[in-house]
């Protein structure tokens, strides 16, 4: 199979410092001092149970070469959630794409394991993908302890067989969709309408279902199909003790892409304060009519700086720990929904989104946190911060401007000597730049236009190598 090398860190330094300067510069303040969520990663899944029906590819079971341009963070671009469907049957029934999680977990991925449904023999239709409720306000005809003990087994079999740990499991995808888009044993999209009071009851047998099997498995609620509606599935338990002692994470996804944030404390999000992290479950450009191999290709709504500005409001705005894109690689090749929504295509080429993604993911590690920046310093102009220590960080820039901005970046308790940019655009794909000295806690840099660029200062941190190669077969 003819190899294509994927190069992600090539220098463009002298191309980056003869950019002429635009206009002055309006000053970005970056504040140690002030700091607000912990990031657990970026994710995505891969396929699922109908990832091989019109592929000339399997997604279910990744290539080392993909699989490392996609969760390997000093190779790739570093992807730290994968997250993976139950499937209908039995406890004994493991999701279809085992290899690919397998993978993602070697290269330091957590394993999120996202329930479609209950198995269609505990439903009140007995169908997988018909979750109409019944009497229990749900679509489990069980009780509730059947149904944990059920999951507890599931995630044991898992880790089992594949060798990982199921870091976290979100109670039902999507529990504002109960109609009947699928049928049979794996086949299609598993439904299973949920009333907030019923999750309350499930989140507590679960979480003492997890007690009792010495699993640490943590407990995501939420995940309706859009994020203004999801806190109605999750608000129940937050006001519930009984049921809040089990939760971690609270998550939304993101329909109609791009979705809006919503700030912690506010529309039913909980503050940061109370403990929870919060997280945008899944999103994705379901309109895609063309691959993305341009910042604004598709029609622009599909672009990968729409993406990038969508995920900066996510963090900032919503100060999500985690931003998860729906597919990392799609198989509808036939004009079906989401056909081009992916990060990687179905002939394995990586999209302008994947680079995008990767200004976040690669850079932006699971355990750093977020902390103060000048939010909207000029027009057009959107910047974020992140810290691991005082001489190790991560400033995220996205530059919506058509032209090139000059950008000047004042830091507050932060000592690092110098920051080296990593930049994507129309003609640069995660490419490292010569590196930019910081004088008087200060440096000036030229946005291009259109653009992702991270200011990466490595210090006593991990950082990423200048050139990142990988190879795919195809």
């Amino acid at each position: 199979m003819e190899a294509v090398k994927l190069i992600m860190g090539r220098r463009a330094g002298l191309l980056f410092l003869l950019l002429p300067l635009f206009g002055h510069a309006q000053t970005a303040t970056i504040n140690s001092g002030t700091v607000y969520q912990t990031i657990d990663g970026f994710g995505g899944e891969n396929g699922g149970p109908w990832a091989s029906a019109s592929s000339p590819y399997n997604w279910n079971a990744l290539d080392s070469g993909t699989a490392t341009a996609l969760f390997s963070p000093t190779s790739g671009i570093g992807i730290s959630i994968y997250r993976t469907d139950s499937v209908d049957g039995t406890s004994s029934t493991l999701p279809t794409d085992m290899s690919s999680l397998e993978q993602a977990f070697a290269l330091g991925a957590n394993i999120e394991l996202s329930l479609q449904s209950p198995p269609s023999s505990m439903k009140y239709s007995g169908e997988w993908g018909d979750g109409t409720p019944g009497a229990s306000g749900s679509c489990l005809s069980a009780s509730n302890a059947t149904y944990a003990s059920y999951i507890v087994q599931l995630i044991q079999n898992i880790q089992s067989a594949g060798g990982v740990t199921v870091s976290y499991v979100a109670v039902q995808n999507e529990p504002n969709v109960n109609g009947n888009v699928g049928s049979g044993a794996n086949s299609g999209f598993g439904a299973c309408g949920w009333s907030a009071a019923a999750l309350d009851s499930q989140v507590q047998a679960l979480g003492s279902a997890f007690t009792s099997a010495g699993l640490s498995t943590k407990i995501i609620l939420g995940e309706a199909y859009d994020y203004a509606n999801s806190s109605n599935y999750f608000g129940a338990c937050l006001s519930d003790s009984s049921c809040n002692s089990h939760l971690s994470v609270v998550s939304g996804h993101g329909y109609g892409y791009p979705d809006t944030p919503i700030a912690p404390g506010s529309g039913g999000y909980p503050a940061l304060s109370a403990g929870y992290h919060i997280w945008q479950g899944e999103t994705a450009d379901n309109e895609a009519t063309s691959f993305n191999s341009g910042m604004l290709d598709s029609g622009g709504a599909a672009g990968a700086l729409t993406m990038a500005e969508n995920m900066h409001n996510f963090l900032v705005t919503g100060q999500v720990s985690s931003y998860n894109w729906w597919e990392l690689g799609y198989i509808d090749n036939s004009g079906g929904t989401c056909q081009n929504c992916e990060l990687v295509d179905q002939n394995l080429d990586f999209t302008k989104r994947f680079y995008a993604f990767g200004n976040f993911s690669k850079f932006v590690r699971p355990g750093m946190v977020m902390i103060g920046a000048t939010n909207n310093p000029q027009s057009g102009v959107y910047v974020s911060a992140y810290l691991k220590q005082s001489n190790s960080f991560a400033i995220v820039v996205v530059n919506t401007n058509s032209s090139p901005v000059s950008q000047t970046f004042n830091l507050s308790g932060l000592s690092a000597g110098s920051v080296t940019p990593y930049i994507t655009d129309n003609n640069n794909n995660l490419a490292g730049q010569s590196s930019v000295p910081i004088s008087a806690s200060s440096f000036t840099s030229t946005l291009t236009p259109s653009s992702v660029t991270t200011f990466v200062a490595t210090g006593n941190g991990p950082g990423g190598p200048s050139h990142l190669i990988a190879t795919v077969p195809q």
